[in-house]
């Protein structure tokens, strides 16, 4: 074994749980892709380009606007806009290939032209090797005679505009005095459309005051229908409701007090209910009334089960009224049908029953006639269709055979089809159909097909007769083939024969000289070993090597090739130290070095078994034995090893470690875990390989400033990395201080990644592993071993940041994860969901104008150089009180910051496994909101905003501010909520815009609402009783 492979590979082992590899770039690649890019940017250049801009005038797109450019042969030019100059300066062609213009004076940059002559592109400075380019096209190209007759057009607008202007100003006068009357005018309208507003509210009050009654008392009748529940039955289900309640709420009564009334009315359940028991039953009431909770919960059940109960007959109701309109249109469209009668009748019933709502069994009865009136139909229609169809061919049958004797018995059958459709009785019309069939069938189908029977049976003698004669063509013809096939035959067996006599020759040679090679290399081995012995016998006496112990040491490094200036072994073997290490020149082409090995409790039993390999040249059946792979557990395999100064340089690569260290490494459950990995697909080294990865634990594993570049200069460091109290891929600490990453085009580094208490469920992924999923897990697919995280107590990274060139992109003073937890749900408990978890980030910092120049400029207008972010968001399900707490914190440093805060209750399990109509009644009518608000703290954003959208609007910021406050005066006078109510709203509003710092919307309903409860108000459009069922409010 190679001695850098042995260690690189156990460092790798290690190091690879957090540090992930370094990906190359295919330099071919790269090349290829420059040269395709360097095709698709040639411009003109040189004398081309010169001749060009003096011959012409370029009218460009620049950032929106449209920018006229003419070139002067004495280098100056000037820049149009609108007919306007609004800048000039000096030219000049510079750049090593002579195709860029540099502009100087009104705009310090260079203008490059491709040679399509469609687009420019801009550049800032040309030395500057990544400056960004920015293609821009080229609206218009003319000439300089055409550009200056459009100047004097333009001159002309310019003279007619100063004349527009005066017109103007005098117009704005007259307007100031219209607006005056104008004024005058709406203030008067004004008045009369609040007096008729006044009006019109008292108007729409009585109007929804009398719509609520006919709801309410239409409420009333279809909760009429309800059918009411016995004495016994209520009681039953009022000790379920108990029952329940206390699964939730095992805190909430005194559980001696309350098992002795529940074990007194246990009979109740059975379907017992005398007075002693009712008495009983009134004591266990009384002792639950007590408890505000439960006199809540039992309130929602039984709203929950009336609305499911009013569903169930509003389903009956619109069902009924369905078919009372399919009964309708069978009135219209048939109005001279026998049926007439009974349809009437029974709509006359459905519609009665639909007004008066008298009873649910009627209503099912009434339905349940007019589904069979309504299938009758469908079946009359159907065999009216049949019979109309038959007709039709016996028609067409009577025209064939109008002089033939089944002309009458044609015309019989037509009669009777016809009559039997005028009854509409379905019987007679079915019997009558069947009998036109089998006449048609009889009389002219059969006939036919016995025709054609017997032309298929003469055209099937006819090629019997033929195939026979082609078969006896085929045997003459097989009997010439064969006779030449056996002559064939018989001269390839001779010439095989003659090729195997050769063949056996050579291959009796081959071995012959195989067997002397074979000779010769286990004389040689054996030579070998006694040459091995014997270097082992010096190398024990030059490190004074006595015990088993410290032999099977040295045998061991003498088979993996590792030189060594000294080994020690002080403390009776408690410790192994190794000195300055290095690979034998002979087997390996890179340096490795190694200061010092320090190896503490080191477990003899495991060295006995590799030496005992090793000795036997790596025998399968002593592999196979030995703990590694599935034998006798003997402890742990070490208390400590510390490896110092390592270092490794390959070619252009180096790699750097100070110190190396592990403790207590142990893998103690590694036999039973293989024994629960049963799948066939899995093969034994695979099963070896897992179950040491899910069985290992260790007390702590670190290392100290890492070092690592390559041929690409690409650099990682790593200052100290620490994994502690790892236990079956759990853990309790992960920590990175001083983590920098280098590359060619940039930077990136952070001072500290901590993670804490990580939690995996290994049943879960044992359970994986003896599923079909573990073909994709050994192929690399690991999405699944992630749903077999449980818990993470911490997250966090301080200080993070990316740097290109000498450019901070973004940096991050804090992102954190805290208390993330899952739990399973559903029937099978198979549905996996997060409880609860903290997150945020502090301190984000965006180079904006860097990232997305838009973006930049948009905050760079209201005033801000640089952006920072922070965010947090918080979640907790609790499954036990069916309670979510959300909540959502968004600020921009220095500027402003957004608060959502919310709670809602109703939320159990339940909803994890609904889908379809049961999900959306849930949603309906089971979670209630208990708060919920919304607040804007402003530090600076208002105040910016307000300055640079005014200066657009050519206003002052006072002027801007009275425009919004007017706005919101004639947006609160529209809402149709109680005007007090609005004046609140308005005031908060008008507060935020002028002075105050924060603006916040509340909900705190009295008691928690539903969707459900709001709808009727929802529905009509009532926004008064929304705002006041949920107490809404907005303030500052």
């Amino acid at each position: 074994m190679k001695f850098s492979v042995f260690i690189k590979y156990l460092i790798i082992f290690f190091i690879s749980l957090n540090i992930t590899q370094l990906v190359k770039a295919d330099l071919a690649s790269d090349l290829l892709k420059k040269a395709q890019e360097l095709a698709e940017k040639k411009k003109i250049v040189g004398k081309k380009l010169e001749a060009f801009i003096l011959s012409n005038v370029i009218t460009i797109d620049f950032d929106g606007k449209e920018q006229t450019y003419k070139f002067n042969k004495d280098i100056t030019y000037e820049v149009y806009e609108n007919a306007k100059i609004i800048g000039d300066g000096t030219w000049a062609i510079k750049g090593l290939t002579k195709n860029s213009i540099k502009l100087s004076g009104y705009k310090d940059i260079y203008f490059q032209i491709y040679n399509a002559k469609d687009r420019i592109s801009t550049v800032t400075n040309l030395k500057k090797k990544k400056d960004s380019q920015t293609n821009r096209k080229i609206l218009r190209i003319s000439s300089p005679n055409n550009f200056k007759e459009q100047l004097v057009n333009l001159k002309n607008k310019k003279a007619a505009k100063e004349k527009k202007l005066a017109e103007e100003k005098a117009a704005k006068e007259k307007k100031l005095a219209d607006e005056k009357i104008a004024k005058e005018k709406r203030l008067a309208e004004e008045k009369a459309a609040k007096e008729k507003k006044i009006a019109d509210e008292k108007i729409a009050k009585e109007n929804k005051l009398a719509e609520e009654k006919a709801t309410k008392e239409k409420l009333e009748k279809k909760l009429s229908l309800l059918p009411v529940e016995t004495d016994l039955k209520k009681g039953q289900n009022f000790l379920s409701y108990v029952q329940d309640f206390i699964k939730l709420y095992p805190e909430e009564f005194d559980i001696v007090k309350l098992s002795e009334l529940l074990i007194a009315t246990r009979p109740i359940i059975d379907g017992s209910l005398d007075a002693q028991l009712k008495n009983d039953l009134e004591l266990l009431k009384e002792f639950t009334s007590a408890s505000n909770q439960f006199t809540k919960y039992i309130k929602e059940i039984r709203n929950s089960e009336n609305n499911k109960r009013l569903i169930k007959i509003d389903e009956t109701i619109l069902n009924l009224e369905k078919n009372t309109k399919i009964i309708k249109k069978f009135l219209i469209d048939n109005p001279n049908s026998i049926q007439l009668e009974e349809w009437l009748n029974n709509l006359k019933i459905a519609e009665k029953l639909l007004d008066e709502l008298t009873s649910y069994d009627q209503l099912l009865a009434t339905n349940e006639n007019l589904i069979k009136l309504i299938n009758t139909k469908k079946k009359l229609d159907e065999t009216a269709a049949s019979i109309n169809s038959n007709i039709a061919k016996l028609k067409e049958y009577l025209k064939i055979n109008l002089t033939s004797d089944l002309a009458p018995s044609i015309i019989e059958q037509i009669k009777l089809l016809e009559a039997a459709l005028k009854k509409e009785n379905l019987k007679d019309i079915t019997s009558s159909n069947e009998i036109a069939k089998e006449f048609i069938y009889i009389k002219f189908l059969e006939p036919e097909e016995k025709r054609k029977e017997e032309k298929r049976k003469a055209e099937e003698q006819k090629r019997i007769a033929e195939e026979q004669k082609r078969i006896a063509e085929i045997k003459e013809k097989i009997a010439e083939e064969k006779r030449v096939v056996e002559e064939r035959i018989t001269e390839e067996k001779r010439v095989v024969e003659e090729r195997i006599a050769e063949e056996k020759r050579i291959v009796d040679e081959r071995i012959a000289e195989e067997k002397r090679i074979v000779e010769e290399k286990i004389a040689q081995l054996e030579r070998e070993k006694i040459e091995t012995l014997k270097k082992l016998e010096d190398t024990f006496k030059k490190f004074k090597a006595t015990t088993s112990f410290q032999k099977n040491i040295i045998q061991i490094l003498q088979a993996s090739k590792i030189n060594y200036e000294d080994i020690k072994f002080p403390r009776k073997d408690k410790v192994v130290e190794i000195y300055n290490l290095t690979g034998d020149a002979d087997v390996i082409n890179d340096t490795l070095k190694i200061s010092k090995i320090e190896i503490n409790g080191l477990n003899s039993k495991y060295i006995g078994e590799l030496t005992d390999i090793i000795s036997m040249q790596f025998d399968q059946s002593l592999i196979n034995n030995s703990f590694l792979f599935g034998g006798k557990y003997n402890g742990k395999y070490f208390d400590k090893i510390k490896i110092s100064g390592i270092e490794s340089n390959e070619g252009a690569e180096r790699f750097i470690i100070n110190e190396f260290g592990f403790d207590n490494l142990d893998f103690k459950k590694q036999n039973s875990i293989k024994e629960i990995i049963k799948s066939n697909s899995i093969d034994e080294i695979d099963k070896n390989n897992l179950s040491l990865i899910l069985s290992m634990t260790f007390d702590k594993f670190y290392f100290k400033n890492l070092v690592f570049d390559d041929k690409n200069k690409d650099k990682t460091i790593i200052e100290y990395f620490e994994i502690s109290d790892w236990s079956e891929l759990s853990f309790e600490n992960l920590l990175v201080n001083k983590i920098i990453t280098q590359t060619k085009t940039g930077r990136g580094s952070s001072d500290k990644i901590l993670v804490e208490d990580i939690s995996f469920d290994i049943n879960s992924i044992l359970k994986l592993l003896n599923t079909d999923y573990n073909k994709d897990f050994l192929d690399g697919d690991y999405s699944q071993i992630a749903n077999s995280f449980k818990s993470l107590g911490n997250f966090q990274i301080e200080n993070l940041k990316f740097v290109e060139g000498n450019k901070q992109m973004f940096s991050l003073d804090l992102a954190q994860l805290e208390d993330l937890n899952f739990d399973y749900f559903g029937n099978s408990g198979d549905i996996k969901v997060p409880t609860s978890f903290n997150f945020k980030i502090e301190g984000s910092d965006f180079n904006s104008s860097e990232l997305d120049k838009t973006f930049g400029n948009m905050f760079s207008k209201v005033g801000y150089n640089s952006i920072k972010f922070d965010f947090g968001t918080e979640w907790e399900w609790n499954t036990n009180k069916n309670n979510i707490l959300l909540n959502l914190d968004l600020g921009i440093t220095d500027a402003a910051s957004i608060n959502l805060s919310s709670n809602f209750t109703g939320f159990n399990t339940d909803i994890l496994t609904l889908k379809g109509a049961p999900l959306t009644t849930y949603l309906l009518t089971n979670p209630k909101l208990k708060n919920f608000s919304l607040s804007l703290k402003d530090d600076s954003l208002r105040d910016k905003l307000i300055t640079a959208t005014a200066q657009e609007a050519n206003m002052t910021t006072d002027q801007y501010r009275d425009f919004l406050t007017q706005s919101l005066d004639i947006y609160a006078a529209t809402l149709g909520v109680d005007q007090k109510i609005a004046k609140d709203m308005k005031k908060a509003a008008v507060n935020f815009i002028k002075s105050s710092n924060k603006i916040s919307i509340s909900i705190k309903p009295r008691k928690p609402t539903s969707i459900t409860e709001l709808m009727p108000d929802i529905t009509s459009q009532n926004y008064e009783n929304i705002i006041k069922k949920l107490n809404l409010s907005i303030r500052n």
